[in-house]
């Protein structure tokens, strides 16, 4: 097994470069989250 990669790939890579870092894809909210209070639901009589 070897890890090195032919010249022609490297070459092809060079021509399309990735972007750097990426973004998390989740966001870290450091405070409680506390739900607005919903408005009371209307039950449906008959």
């Amino acid at each position: 097994v070897s890890a090195e990669m032919p010249a022609e790939v490297l070459e092809l890579m060079e021509l399309y470069p990735q972007g750097g870092g990426r973004r998390p894809s989740v966001q870290y909210i450091p405070v409680p989250y506390r739900r607005e209070e919903q408005a009371p639901t209307r039950k449906q009589g008959k």
